[in-house]
This record gives C-alpha cells, sequence and structure tokens, in this order.
C-alpha cells in the first residue's frame, strides 16, 4: 500500500503488456498503449465505466462519500431532488 496513490490525477489509461524476467525476479514493461488507440476501447471504457459507477454506488451506501462530494469532485452542478 506504500506505493498506492489514489489522488494522482487519471488522464489516461494505460495497457501494459510485461515479460518476465525468470522465476521470482519480477516483470519488465515490454509496451505501453493508451486504451484510447485500441480499435475496440469502446467495450473496455464501458466496462470500466460500470465498474466506477459501482464502486461509486459502495462508497456512497458505507458513508464514505456523498452524492454531493461526487457530483462537485465532477465539478458539475449538485441538485438535490
Amino acid at each position: 500500500m506504500d506505493t498506492f496513490q489514489p489522488k494522482e490525477e487519471c488522464e489516461d489509461i494505460q495497457i501494459v503488456t510485461v515479460t518476465g524476467l525468470g522465476r521470482g525476479r519480477g516483470f519488465a514493461v515490454k509496451e505501453r498503449q493508451s486504451i484510447l488507440e485500441l480499435d475496440d476501447s469502446d467495450e473496455i471504457l464501458e466496462r470500466i465505466s460500470e465498474a466506477t459507477l459501482g464502486i461509486l454506488n459502495f462508497l456512497v451506501e458505507n458513508d464514505v462519500l456523498t452524492n454531493q462530494e461526487i457530483v462537485e469532485g465532477l465539478g458539475l452542478q449538485y441538485e438535490d431532488d
């Protein structure tokens, strides 16, 4: 968890191809590609969107975030019905 930086801005989603360095020696990055460069990115982005909404719903249901905080975090205006 020491290297987990959830507050860093996410301006792109990268597909990373790695290769193994041998047993117990870890991995090396072979290739990086923006998800937006893929021909089938719409399907992948839709799945990420659904997962993101599920996570946001989980956070609201467990009183970690409010709907207002989510809307404001997205830079939108909040209208309480």
